[in-house]
């Protein structure tokens, strides 16, 4: 633990989430085959799952510019059940995401599998307990996300 950094998630990663605008799609706008839709539901046991998966129009994940993902992106649930977490393999590279789901796409200090394993530390599932805000739809904030201290290890050892 010698050579080990301290950084914020934000100089660390790129961060976003799935769209909030009047574009975000409704029930009646999802198709039977095309672009994934990930909800929260679909992250499980730290995984994305394709059961019950929802899926959107090529036209409109045109429209839906903020939730692109890609292979290896971290995704984090922020609204709703805080703290999920699965990294976005090859199959959904492409894919889309819900407004209820952050992804962090790491760059060239941290390794994704790094990452996945300290978002799901004891440490940090009291963080998001303490931290959370609203009293209706629990929620954790870009802002708040951004903020987070990450000590973490050489790539080497990671």
């Amino acid at each position: 633990m010698i050579n080990w950094k301290t950084d914020s998630m934000e100089n660390l990663c790129q961060i976003g989430d799935g769209n909030h605008s009047s574009k975000y799609p409704k029930k009646s706008e999802m198709v039977e085959l095309g672009v994934p839709f990930i909800r929260g539901t679909n992250l499980i046991e730290g995984t994305l799952c394709s059961n019950k998966m929802l899926y959107i129009s090529p036209e409109k994940h045109e429209q839906l510019k903020k939730g692109h993902l890609k292979s290896g992106d971290v995704l984090f649930t922020n609204r709703g059940e805080i703290g999920k977490v699965a990294i976005v393999t090859n199959d959904f590279d492409g894919a889309n995401l819900n407004s209820q789901i952050a992804w962090l796409r790491c760059g060239h200090d941290l390794f994704p599998e790094y990452l996945f394993y300290f978002l799901q530390s004891n440490m940090m599932r009291d963080h998001f307990e303490l931290e959370k805000s609203g009293a209706a739809l629990q929620q954790f904030t870009i802002k708040m996300l951004k903020v987070i201290e990450v000590h973490y290890p050489p790539i080497p050892e990671q």
